[in-house]
């Protein structure tokens, strides 16, 4: 009888042991996934900052205009402004397809939200546009905020 109740006590132990194995493990994989969120949104923010910090202080400025700078200066500034809807199209992408978090998404869709409509992103829309560097999706969803249509994907 002894010996009955001695094993079952070791079953017991050893299923204690396997449980606190898997909630370790669960809760492991849980941290990972919340590490990985934060890891995906520094990168973003991080690139976000590197090609915003190449744009003038006046660009979200209503007055903004391509014309009052000088021919190497435009040129420049196109490019960093492509970089910056190239970002906004990736996360465009990441969240129609379900691969970024919706409050990072709302950050990120506010953000363009105000800035697309602004001269100076719509002045250069017109001409990056041209060249199929985007997806229709993100062409529309531009297209939308800049005609004040604001649509949500």
């Amino acid at each position: 009888m002894l010996r009955r109740w001695s094993r079952e006590v070791d079953e017991l132990f050893q299923y204690l042991g396997l449980l606190v194995a898997v909630c370790a493990l669960l809760w492991s994989v849980w941290e990972s996934g919340k590490q990985s969120k934060l890891h995906f949104f520094t990168i973003y923010t991080g690139r976000y900052h590197e090609i915003s910090i190449h744009f003038p202080v006046d660009i979200e400025s209503e007055s903004f205009t391509f014309e009052k700078l000088d021919k190497e200066t435009q040129e420049s500034l196109l490019k960093w402004i492509r970089a910056f809807y190239n970002l906004c199209s990736e996360e465009h992408y990441l969240f129609t397809t379900k691969q970024a978090p919706k409050r990072a998404w709302k950050l990120w869709e506010d953000g363009m939200k105000s800035s697309f409509p602004k001269p100076a992103f719509k002045e250069s829309w017109k001409t990056l546009s041209k060249y199929g560097y985007f997806d229709k999706q993100f062409v529309d969803f531009v297209e939308d905020i800049q005609n004040n249509d604001c649509p949500s994907p």
